[in-house]
């Protein structure tokens, strides 16, 4: 089996970010955040730490029922959306938003 593999950076404050890839219809695409020293599975904004599945949304007396209208991402196919969760999408399209987390594999 061939496999090539592509690396890109992905910034949190910018509201799309640009892979490159482009989808063949037929195959199988694997995505997931690099695991390393220099590149952690965990990251921060002010006080919250999570990785790529995201925050539970807990805040003491508010859940994440109350903060939900502030989510971008209203619907993940089957799953629950949360807060700073690593998120794919196919073009710029919400509609078709996907939970990267911490693997995803789609066959195009």
């Amino acid at each position: 089996m061939n496999v090539s593999e592509t690396t890109f950076l992905t910034f949190a404050a910018e509201p799309w970010n640009a892979s490159g890839i482009r989808f063949v219809q037929g195959k199988r695409y694997r995505l997931e955040p690099l695991k390393s020293a220099d590149h952690g599975q965990e990251w921060q904004d002010s006080w919250i730490s999570c990785g790529p599945l995201g925050w539970n949304g807990s805040l003491g007396k508010f859940s994440s029922s109350a903060l939900s209208p502030f989510l971008r991402v209203k619907k993940i196919g089957n799953a629950s959306p949360r807060y700073f969760a690593l998120i794919g999408c196919i073009g710029k399209s919400l509609d078709h938003a996907f939970l990267i987390g911490e693997s995803f594999e789609i066959l195009v």
